[in-house]
């Protein structure tokens, strides 16, 4: 995926990406993160062709989202935060649809139906909110699309199909597929993504790995307030201060994106450490 100087807005007045560029190859679990306003769905949107780009352009497997194009949509899933599902079942979804996607394999769609607790002959209207985050989940997986786009996936699971979530994406994604989630949970997806995206007003601030994170970056905890000279971004925690600093030691810790996140839209200087046009 390789997007150049990308910009968009829904009128002419109201500008949403600006000027955004970056890369992103398969075999990646990437996280989008960023404020609301900042562009996410948006961005999404303009990838899976459901919106047209003002200016730049968008190249996905050799191929522009906007023409829409069949070899192009067979290749791509796209789970939005809101949706509206036919009234069939879930038999009858997978039937009728299931057909579009040349690799939907239909033993993934039944493992991942019983890990989720839900069975074929369940009409989809009838699901709950959760429920049909979980079926949709499932299907996307299924399909074995080389593309595979998820806005706010785990809104409404619990915390035990949450886990069920998170092992089912890290054991069924394969090396070929690129996986987009965009979320305010982060916590949903720290011990899952391997990259990450943040936007800031319309553009891509960091875009990065998360091992480059963790040597570049140092997030720790001390009792005492520390210097603002000597750190990014702190915050008050219960017993002392949550800290995120550069990493000049290479002393070893566990990136905490919440964290990471606060520090980006406080502190844009922290992206000066990282590359947002280039990611492998």
């Amino acid at each position: 995926m390789n997007i150049n100087n990308l910009h968009f807005g829904y009128e002419a007045t109201q500008s949403i990406i600006n000027g955004l560029s970056v890369s992103l190859t398969p075999g990646h679990i990437v996280g989008l993160l960023g404020q609301n306003g900042a562009g996410k769905t948006t961005l999404l949107k303009l990838i899976a062709g459901l919106c047209f780009p003002t200016s730049g352009e968008i190249e996905i497997f050799g191929q522009q989202p906007k023409n829409r194009d069949p070899k192009f949509l067979q290749e791509l899933f796209f789970i939005p935060e809101d949706f509206t599902l036919p009234n069939m079942t879930i038999q009858q979804y997978a039937h009728y649809y299931g057909v579009f996607y040349p690799c939907f394999d239909k033993a993934l769609f039944q493992r991942a139906l019983k890990s989720f607790e839900l069975n074929t002959q369940q009409c989809l209207p009838a699901l709950s909110y959760g429920q049909t985050k979980m079926f949709l989940t499932a299907f996307a997986l299924s399909t074995r699309a080389k593309l595979l786009i998820l806005d706010e996936p785990s809104n409404g699971l619990d915390i035990s199909n949450k886990q069920v979530w998170k092992e089912l994406l890290l054991k069924e994604i394969n090396e070929e597929q690129l996986v987009i989630i965009s979320t305010h949970q982060v916590h949903d997806i720290e011990n899952i993504i391997d990259s990450l995206l943040l936007m800031k007003e319309g553009k891509i601030l960091i875009n990065t790995s998360l091992m480059e994170l963790e040597n570049k970056l140092y997030c720790g905890f001390q009792r005492e307030a520390p210097s603002p000279s000597t750190v990014f971004y702190s915050e008050k925690r219960s017993g002392g201060y949550a800290i995120i600093k550069e990493n000049a030691n290479e002393q070893p810790s566990a990136i905490d994106l919440e964290l990471l996140f606060q520090a980006c839209i406080k502190n844009s200087t922290i992206a000066d450490l990282f590359s947002g046009e280039k990611h492998g």
